[in-house]
């Protein structure tokens, strides 16, 4: 009895954890799916998005310069660095979409769609050029790192 007890609680568990994370398997599962540009402008908050495990793909990509450094230490001292990503903007439609990808620009890139990190937001921002054009740019990104294994 204590068993079945046991063995009913456990899958009780695991039936309340699939379905709190219900939107992050439907991703896994049935994603990567392909959104255009009438897709992202329907996303108004993409933490809410249903699809967010999504492939675009855009007419060309545009180097905004700013990367990702990997640093590596050993006993505390820098021993090397490396580009470990950069960030491109996607041409998508009349907007841009920035997609961060560890090859060369991209004109597909797949991957989570999620908010503009701050501290890239203010780089990218940063001059009364690239202030104008803010409202071309989606309030998110594709972050072109795995989706399927943790990071």
């Amino acid at each position: 009895m204590r068993r079945v007890v046991a063995w009913s609680l456990a899958a009780g568990c695991l039936v309340l954890l699939a379905l709190a994370q219900k939107r992050y398997i439907s991703n896994f599962v049935m994603g990567p799916f392909e959104l255009g540009a009438a897709d992202l402008d329907s996303i108004r908050d993409v933490a809410q998005a249903p699809r967010y495990f999504a492939r675009v793909t855009g007419s060309k990509a545009l180097d905004t310069g700013i990367q990702q450094i990997t640093i590596r230490k050993r006993g505390g001292v820098e021993t090397s660095r490396s580009v470990s990503a950069a960030y491109y903007a996607l041409v998508v439609g009349d907007r841009l979409l920035l997609a961060k990808t560890s090859g060369s620009p991209p004109k597909t890139v797949e991957g989570e769609l999620a908010a503009v990190p701050a501290d890239l937001d203010r780089q990218l921002f940063d001059s009364a050029d690239m202030q104008a054009l803010r409202g071309r740019f989606y309030p998110f990104y594709v972050n072109g790192e795995s989706f399927r294994f943790p990071g």
